[in-house]
């Protein structure tokens, strides 16, 4: 059975496994189309791999990774509900600050 190996398109960043007979190797990721290079096999990988395996397919899309758009529009989100938090928390100083000074100015009048 060939070992397979996890790697990362250069271009668009998803997942890729490969066998290690395609370690090394210039390829056309299949999620963007883009060329991409294949990470090496380590040595003990290529030495431990049997010389009469035949090549598999160069590479399998991962079906787990989400999609960038799906993770885009999540990161999107994100930033959304922090500068959301952001405003809040900045209206409730500018509050408290008024508050203060009011409650100061109260004091002083006689």
């Amino acid at each position: 059975m060939a070992t397979n190996l996890i790697g990362v398109c250069q271009a668009c960043g998803r997942r890729l496994e490969f066998s290690v007979e395609h370690s090394g190797q210039s390829i056309s990721c299949p999620h963007c189309g883009r060329p991409t290079r294949l990470k090496p096999a380590p040595p003990e990988l290529i030495e431990a791999a049997p010389p009469d395996v035949a090549p598999s397919q160069p590479l399998a899309a991962s079906e787990t990774e989400p999609e960038p758009d799906a993770t885009q529009r999540r990161l999107q989100r994100s930033y959304l509900k922090l500068a959301i938090v952001t405003v809040i928390l900045l209206a409730l100083l500018i509050g408290l600050v008024q508050v203060a000074e009011w409650l100061r100015n109260q004091a002083h009048q006689p």
